[in-house]
């Protein structure tokens, strides 16, 4: 298990603990970049999945904007930590040629159509809710 500080545990134990943000059989799925903000969030919750008085499922999931990510190492890693992981590969690139109107923002673009892929992932898996990190923009 990757060593978290105890700090970040505690206060998502009681910010969960005061705003009920998981319960019991909730179903989870978490916007997987790769970036610090989201391995430590899943770090976080498989923490909180081993020590917490309740079920609950989560489920880190990729979303590739169809330019040859190389993201297997993501699947290896969450592999080797017991998190289950998926890669939802998409052409959001080629589409934002073909969709975006003129003076618009590839960031805004990229970032809806991503958020768009992890609501529909979402509701076919029957899962409660979604937690994403910033999605970072690096094409504008």
């Amino acid at each position: 298990m990757v060593e978290l500080s105890k700090k970040i545990s505690t206060i998502v134990g009681k910010t969960n603990a005061e705003y009920g943000l998981i319960k019991e059989g909730d179903r989870i799925l978490v916007g997987f970049s790769g970036g610090k903000d989201s391995l430590t969030l899943i770090h976080t919750l498989n923490r909180i999945k081993k020590v917490a008085p309740y079920n609950f499922e989560f489920k880190a999931v990729t979303v590739t904007y169809g330019m040859g990510e190389q993201v297997e190492f993501l699947s290896n890693h969450c592999k080797e930590h017991g998190i289950e992981h998926e890669i939802i590969d998409t052409q959001i690139f080629e589409l934002a040629g073909e969709k975006i109107r003129k003076n618009s923002s590839f960031c805004s673009f990229f970032s809806k159509m991503k958020r768009g892929y992890l609501y529909s992932t979402a509701s076919s898996k029957i899962c409660v809710s979604i937690i994403s990190c910033s999605i970072p923009c690096s094409l504008q």
